[in-house]
Formats: structure tokens, C-alpha cells, sequence
């Protein structure tokens, strides 16, 4: 089958799946977890084979939705998004007896896809077991402070535990080998995420690019084990990371960091890294949308739902105000620019004049 005839097959898929309303498997599904998560009984009628019948469902559209946007196609996202909605969906412990990560899984869809605010919210009701599920629940949280914190603690019981062993891997037999190759693979990706964190906290890039090639090259290796599931979450952490790149304050900000002053970079440096502290180093998609306006420098309204941001875009626009390049000579007096702020009641407008207050008084 030519290419072009695999990639029409994969849109027809994506469009019965994902974007015709839910198909009455679907709509089964959704009642089944609507049902169990309100503690009534089951449906009758539903079968225990269905809920892996839509698992391999919402594996397909993760594979296609990969697949159309390697080769520039259109909607892909869609497809990550129903994905990530049959994962939620599925992720209940009835419907999970083997307890895999299906929660991380629906949460990293849903980051790719563009919807951060279901990921938050599908991770505030997971339960965390082992080291390695709460570092990546932290990344799917995008809260790199915690991240951080996790992988120092992940070290410090790694050095106890090498005090006490042999890191080499000896290739004894399948049993102690696979141990050990299962703990080498974790040490890289953790390695990789580490750096993640510094860049995010620091700016310093010159590590990122080897780590996200090294996260892939993972994910590749993982696709060869028994479990596919395992590299599933490889493949779609790796790509989580790279959606983070991409929609880090510092990316978004850069261009803004090129058109203020030398005050005004160090004023933006100390931002940044207090959005680190405060969970806040990346920047949602209807920020992404202020900010590429504030640095047009044209007027414009954003009309977004209260909690989706406008405060930072409010923020940004005031730094990038006070600190603008000037073009030309004026007196050290004159000040570049005046901020005028609206909303319904003073804690917004004491929230974004407290906020740039500390780093102008700094």
C-alpha cells in the first residue's frame, strides 16, 4: 500500500474515531466509568474483553495521531485527545485490574493534544506507587520544582543502593540481566529529565538537545521489551518533553528578551526563574496566544475563562513595557510607558502589581 493511501486510511480512522461524536462503544464506555466512579453497579451489559477492545482503540489513535503529524497533516491533535479521553476513561481500577499506568498515559495524550487543565486534573486524583511513577507524575504536572526534588531523592537511594552492589551489567543470566537493564534505562531517562529541570530553572541549553534525542533513542529500545504499555509511556513522555520546549516561558519569552533593555533581561531572568519556583515555567495555549500579541505590540482583547492565565499575559506586557529598548536619545526621566489594568475586583490588579514589584524592586 502506497504512503499516500495509508495516510487517507489513517484520516478516515481519526475522523470515525475521534471527531463524528461518540460512537455508541464509546458512549458505552463513558457510562460504565460515569457509573462506577459514582459508586453504583456496572451496566449489565457491559464485558470485561470491552475495556481492552478500547484500550487497543486509543492505541491506534495515538499511532495515527503520530503518524499525521510527522508527515504535516491536519487535525492530528484530535485523535491525541480522544485517545487521552478513553484513557480517562478506562483508567478506574475496575476497568485497570493489571493496574497499568493508564492515568499517566491519558495525562500525557492530553498534554500533546494541547488540553494541560484535563491533565492537571485527571493527576490530582492519581495515586503514586513507586519512585519512577512519581517523577513522572511530576513531569505530566509540568511542576519541575518537585521534579527536581524527586530526582535527588531517586540519586540518593541509587548511591545506597551502589555502595552495596556492582552498577556494571554482567549479563548472568536473562533474570538479573533484565534487572539491570531495566535499571540502566531508568537511570538514563531520569539522567535526561534531570536536565530538564536545569534548563528550565537556569536556561542553560547546551544539554537539552542530547537529552531529548536520548529520551527517544528510550522510547525506541522499549518498543522491543514485552510490555507495550511501558513503551507507550516512553514514547509519549519523550514527546511531552518536547511539547514542553516548545511552550516553556523562556521559549515564548525570548523574543520579548531581545526587545528590552539590560535591566529589563535580568528583570525577566528573575521572572523566570520565580515561575520555576511557583509551578509556572510553562505557558498554556491561550497565553501563548497573549503573549505573541503583547509582542506585536498592537492592541488587542483576550477573552479566556477565569484561571486559564491572563494574569502572566498581563504581566508580561507590563515588563516588556517598562524595560522596551529605546530607539533613539530621551531623558532618563521619562518613563516608557503607563499600564492600565481592569478587573471585576482589586485582588487581579493586586496580584499582577504585586508580582512585578518584586523583581523591580530586586
Amino acid at each position: 500500500m502506497k504512503e499516500s493511501e495509508v495516510l487517507h486510511l489513517a484520516k478516515i480512522i481519526r475522523e470515525d474515531l475521534a471527531e463524528k461524536g461518540l460512537s455508541p462503544a464509546f458512549a458505552k464506555l463513558y457510562s460504565q466509568h460515569t457509573r462506577l466512579n459514582a459508586g453504583q453497579a456496572g451496566l449489565a451489559g457491559w464485558r470485561y474483553s470491552e475495556a481492552y477492545d478500547r484500550l487497543h482503540d486509543a492505541m491506534r489513535l495515538i499511532a495515527i495521531a503520530f503518524m499525521e503529524r510527522d508527515t504535516k497533516g491536519e487535525n492530528w491533535q484530535n485523535g491525541l485527545r480522544r485517545a487521552g479521553e478513553l484513557l480517562e476513561w478506562l483508567s478506574h481500577s475496575e476497568l485497570n485490574p493489571e493496574e497499568l499506568s493508564i492515568q499517566l498515559l491519558a495525562s500525557a495524550s492530553y498534554q500533546i493534544a494541547g488540553y494541560p487543565a484535563r491533565a492537571l486534573g485527571l493527576l490530582n486524583q492519581t495515586t503514586l506507587f513507586n519512585e519512577p511513577s512519581r517523577i513522572l507524575y511530576f513531569l505530566l504536572r509540568a511542576d519541575f520544582r518537585s521534579l527536581f526534588n524527586e530526582i535527588r531523592r531517586y540519586w540518593e537511594l541509587r548511591l545506597q543502593e551502589s555502595n552495596q552492589s556492582n552498577d556494571r551489567i554482567t549479563w548472568e543470566d536473562n533474570a538479573t540481566s533484565n534487572k539491570q537493564l531495566q535499571e540502566w534505562i531508568t537511570d538514563e531517562t531520569i539522567r535526561a529529565l534531570g536536565i530538564l529541570c536545569t534548563t528550565f530553572r537556569w536556561g542553560d541549553k547546551s544539554r537539552l538537545e542530547n537529552a531529548i534525542k536520548k529520551l527517544n533513542a528510550i522510547a525506541k529500545v522499549m518498543l522491543h521489551g514485552k510490555d507495550p504499555y511501558s513503551w507507550l509511556l516512553a514514547k509519549l513522555c519523550a514527546e511531552v518533553v518536547s511539547v514542553y520546549v516548545q511552550t516553556s516561558m523562556r521559549s515564548i519569552l525570548s523574543e520579548v528578551i531581545e526587545n528590552v533593555d539590560d535591566e529589563g533581561n535580568q528583570t525577566i531572568e528573575r521572572y523566570l526563574r520565580q515561575a520555576y519556583q511557583n509551578s509556572k515555567a510553562l505557558a498554556w495555549p491561550s497565553q501563548i496566544r497573549g503573549i505573541n500579541e503583547v509582542k506585536s505590540q498592537n492592541s488587542f482583547a483576550l477573552c479566556t475563562p477565569t484561571g486559564s492565565g491572563k494574569t502572566i499575559v498581563a504581566e508580561v506586557a507590563i515588563l516588556q513595557s517598562l524595560f522596551r529598548k529605546k530607539n533613539g536619545w530621551s531623558p532618563s526621566w521619562v518613563l516608557p510607558g503607563k499600564i492600565t489594568q481592569l478587573t471585576p475586583n482589586r485582588r487581579g490588579v493586586n496580584e499582577s502589581i504585586s508580582q512585578c514589584w518584586r523583581f523591580l524592586s530586586k
